[in-house]
């Protein structure tokens, strides 16, 4: 986000921040089942 936006609502702020979040945990889990499919291959 541009340093020059401001957020709409701290609510904004926090939605982005669980969004990061459950991004992070979405390519976690998706490290995880690679390793699972070259270990079953």
């Amino acid at each position: 986000m541009p340093k020059g936006l401001a957020y709409a609502s701290p609510g904004q702020q926090a939605w982005d921040c669980h969004a990061s979040q459950v991004i992070r945990d979405f390519l976690a889990c998706l490290s995880r089942s690679e390793a699972h499919w070259s270990a079953g291959t």
